[in-house]
C-alpha cells in the first residue's frame, strides 16, 4: 500500500521565490501563492491547483510512503522510445549519464529537466510504474498518472527511504488560474486488469512485417538498393507487408523536398513499384529537425525554435548528417504558422504527390524540449503529435524517438525500444552511461517490458531482427534470441537483411514467422536476467526461457508446471533461448513442435479432431515443408487427416504423433 504524504513546491511567484511543503491530509489546501483542492478514493488521487498569480513552478515533487524489500522489484518505464526500460531490483542504481556528454545528447532523455529529489542515483519511471515481490506475480502495485500533458510526471524509487517521490514537470512554464498537478491511479491489479482501465484498448489490429533499408545499408541506400531488395521478396514470394525506405534518399537532414541524385527516377517511381509488388510503401522522415548543413536551416531560420539568446535550439548531434565540425541538428518551432505551412507541404508531397501510405517519424522528441509559455514541455509534445496525426490524416505513422506518453492514441505504431546494434552490446556508450544508446540487450529489455502498450497505445515495434551472417557481430544465439522475442511481442516486425544472401537455413528459419501472428502472453517472470514468458498460440501453449544475462544460468525444467519435457537441457549459454511445450487439457489436439513454425501451432488455421479422421488446415502463408508434432488428448488416439494415418515418436519419455507436410 501506498501512503501519501507531503507536497513540495518551490519556485517564483511574480517573479518573487517561494517554497511551500505542505501535508496532504485535508480536503483543501491554503498558502499565500495557491490553493490545493483534494480528491481521493481508495484507487486514485486528484491534487487541484488554483492561483491568481503567476508562478515559475522550479520543483514540484509529492512524497509518498512504499513498504519497500531488499527483494522488491520496480517497473521503469523510460522517456521516449530509446530510453531504457525493464524490470529491475528497486535498491538498484541505474547508470548515470557522464556530465561530458550531456551536450552531445541532446534533447533526446530527460538529462535536462529531470532532477532527483534526494539521492542523485535512483531509478525514476515515466507515466507509470509497479512493484512487487517475487512470487507474488501476477500482482503488481501500479501507479499511473491519468494526465500527462500537465506536465511529464516521474516515478523516482527511493528504497532506502522507503519512499516514491513523484515529480511533475513544469518547470519552464508559466502556470495561473486552475490546473491538475496530479490525477493518479493506484492499487494492486494484475498487469491485464490495471492497463485494460488505464489505456482504453484499441482495435485488434493485425501484426505486420516488412522490410527497413537502415540497419543494413544505413544512409548508404539507393534506388537500385530498393529494387534488388524489392525483387528479392517477390522471388521468395515474401508475404505483403511494409516495404520502408529509411534514412539517406532525402539531400540533407530537413530538406525534404529535394531527393538526393541516388533515386534518379524520384521517389514516386519507387512508392509505385512497391505498391505494384503489394507491399504497402514506407518513407522515413525527421519533420521537427534539420540538420545544420541543410538548406532549410541555412535559409529559413524563423522556422526554429529560439532560445532567450535568439539563437536556434539545438536538439542533438549526428555527424552522420554532416561531419564533426557540423554535426549539430535544430528544432523546428511547431507553433509558427510558417513551419506548420512548410510541414504541411512536405506531407502532402510525401503521401499524396509520391504515394507513399506509411511515413516513419524519428527525432520526434525535439518538438518538446522546451516549455512555451503556459505550456510545459509535455504539453508541446501532445500539441506536436497532434500536428502530425492532422497532416497526415489518415495514412500511417510509426512514431520514433518520442516520449512514450504523448505518443499514445496519436500514432498507429511506436518504438518502444533503442536501435538495436550489430553486436550485443556497445561498450563505449554503457561505459558513459548512455541510457538511450544502440543496444540490441536493451530494445530487448524495452521489447519485454513496454509488451503492455501493445493495443493500447499503438502497434508495438521493437525494432529489426537480423539473421544474415554479413555485416554483422550477433552470434548465432544472439540472431535467433532476438528473432524469438522480437516476433513473440512485436506487432510491426522488420528486417533489414538482404534476404537474397540467406543460406537455405537460414532462409528457412526466416520464413517461419509466416503467418505472422500476435501470440497470447500469459505470464512473464524475471529472475537475474532471465525471462520466464508463458504464451499460447492457436494450438499450443509454450513457455520461452531468454537468458539476457552474460553469464551461463541452470535451468531446472522440472519445476515448470505441465512441462512437457520433450529435450533435456539444464544449462542456457549467454544470449541463448529455449521454448518448452505447456500440457493443455483445454486443447483437443496440442501442438508441441514444428520445422515449419516459429511458433508451432500458429501454421494452421484450424485443427479439428474426429475419432475417424480430422482437419489440419495450414494458412496459405506458412512456407516451409517439414514435421509438425502433436499430442492428443484422449478419445482421438486414431486421428488421422484425408484418410493418412500419422506416424508415432517416443521423445524422452513422451508419446507424441506427427504429421509431415510437403
Amino acid at each position: 500500500m501506498i501512503q501519501f504524504n507531503r507536497l513540495y513546491i518551490f519556485g517564483y511567484a511574480d517573479g518573487k521565490p517561494f517554497k511551500e511543503s505542505v501535508f496532504i491530509t485535508d480536503e483543501k489546501i491554503k498558502t499565500p501563492y495557491f490553493d490545493i483542492q483534494i480528491q481521493k478514493t481508495e484507487d486514485s488521487l486528484n491534487l487541484m491547483l488554483n492561483t491568481d498569480k503567476q508562478l515559475w513552478i522550479m520543483d514540484c515533487v509529492l512524497t509518498a510512503a512504499y513498504s519497500f524489500t531488499p527483494q522488491t522489484r520496480v517497473l521503469i518505464n523510460g522517456y521516449q522510445s530509446w530510453s531504457m526500460s525493464g524490470d529491475y531490483p528497486a535498491s538498484s542504481r541505474p547508470e548515470k549519464l557522464s556530465p561530458a556528454f550531456k551536450n552531445l545528447v541532446g534533447g533526446a532523455g530527460d538529462y535536462f529537466f529531470y532532477k532527483p529529489y534526494t539521492d542523485k542515483n535512483n531509478r525514476h519511471s515515466h507515466w507509470y510504474t509497479a512493484l512487487y515481490e517475487p512470487g507474488n506475480e501476477p500482482r503488481k502495485y501500479w501507479l499511473a498518472s491519468q494526465d500527462e500533458r500537465t506536465g511529464y510526471t516521474v516515478f523516482e524509487i527511493d528504497a532506502k527511504n522507503k519512499e516514491i517521490h513523484i515529480h511533475k514537470d513544469r518547470r519552464g512554464a508559466v502556470t495561473s488560474g486552475r490546473i491538475y498537478l496530479y490525477r493518479l491511479q493506484f492499487g494492486a491489479f494484475a498487469e491485464d486488469e490495471f492497463m485494460d482501465g488505464f489505456i482504453r484498448m484499441r482495435d485488434n489490429a493485425k501484426p505486420v512485417s516488412g522490410w527497413t533499408s537502415w540497419y543494413y545499408h544505413y544512409t548508404k541506400i539507393s534506388e537500385q538498393v530498393i529494387l534488388h531488395n524489392l525483387k528479392q521478396f517477390e522471388e521468395n514470394k515474401i508475404p505483403a507487408g511494409i516495404f520502408q525506405i529509411d534514412d539517406g534518399w532525402q539531400t540533407c537532414t530537413g530538406d525534404w523536398l529535394t531527393v538526393n541524385d541516388k533515386f534518379p527516377q524520384g521517389m514516386k517511381f519507387l512508392a509505385n513499384k512497391i505498391k505494384e509488388a503489394g507491399h504497402t510503401p514506407g518513407l522515413w522522415l525527421a519533420p521537427f529537425i534539420a540538420a545544420e548543413t541543410s538548406e532549410l536551416f541555412k535559409n529559413r531560420k524563423e522556422l526554429f525554435i529560439t532560445q532567450d539568446d535568439e539563437k536556434p535550439l539545438r536538439a542533438g548531434f549526428n555527424p552522420g548528417w554532416g561531419s564533426l565540425a557540423k554535426a549539430d541538428y535544430y528544432a523546428l518551432d511547431i507553433y509558427n504558422p510558417k513551419t506548420e505551412a512548410y510541414l504541411k507541404e512536405v506531407f502532402h508531397t510525401v503521401l499524396n504527390v509520391w504515394g507513399f501510405e506509411m511515413v516513419k517519424l524519428d527525432f520526434l522528441f525535439a518538438a518538446g524540449m522546451l516549455a512555451r509559455g503556459n505550456k510545459a514541455r509535455s504539453e508541446t509534445m501532445f500539441d506536436a503529435m497532434k500536428l502530425l496525426r492532422r497532416l497526415c490524416g489518415n495514412k500511417l505513422i510509426l512514431g520514433c524517438g518520442v516520449p512514450i506518453s504523448p505518443a499514445s492514441g496519436s500514432v498507429d505504431f511506436c518504438r518502444i525500444g533503442a536501435d538495436i546494434g550489430l553486436s550485443w552490446e556497445m561498450g563505449i556508450a554503457k561505459s558513459i552511461g548512455l541510457h538511450e544508446r544502440i543496444s540490441t540487450v536493451n530494445s530487448l529489455r524495452n521489447t519485454i517490458n513496454r509488451r503492455m502498450l501493445s493495443l493500447r497505445s499503438f502497434q508495438n515495434d521493437p525494432d529489426v531482427f537480423i539473421l544474415r551472417d554479413e555485416k554483422n557481430r550477433l552470434g548465432k544465439n544472439e540472431k535467433r534470441t532476438l528473432f524469438t522475442l522480437n516476433l513473440l511481442f512485436g506487432d510491426l516486425v522488420f528486417t533489414s537483411d538482404d534476404i537474397g544472401n540467406y543460406s537455405p537455413q537460414t532462409m528457412a528459419l526466416y520464413r517461419m514467422q509466416f503467418p505472422f501472428r500476435k501470440q497470447k502472453i500469459h505470464s512473464v517472470v524475471t529472475e537475474k536476467e532471465m525471462y520466464f514468458i508463458e504464451f499460447s498460440t492457436l494450438y499450443g501453449r509454450f513457455m520461452y526461457i531468454a537468458n539476457l544475462s552474460q553469464r551461463k544460468r541452470k535451468l531446472n525444467l522440472e519445476k515448470i508446471k505441465n512441462a512437457l519435457l520433450l529435450e533435456t537441457k539444464n544449462v542456457l549459454k549467454p544470449h541463448e533461448g529455449i521454448m518448452i511445450p505447456i500440457r493443455d487439457a483445454s486443447l483437443p489436439i496440442q501442438i508441441v513442435k514444428s520445422e515449419m513454425h516459429l511458433f508451432p501451432g500458429s501454421e494452421f488455421d484450424e485443427v479439428a479432431p474426429y475419432r475417424d479422421g480430422g482437419i489440419l488446415k495450414l494458412n496459405p502463408q506458412v512456407k516451409n515443408p517439414g514435421r509438425v508434432w502433436f499430442i492428443e488428448q484422449s478419445g482421438f488416439s486414431d486421428f488421422n487427416v484425408d484418410e493418412q494415418p500419422s506416424g508415432m515418436e517416443n521423445i524422452n519419455g513422451i508419446t507424441v504423433r506427427y504429421f509431415d507436410f510437403k
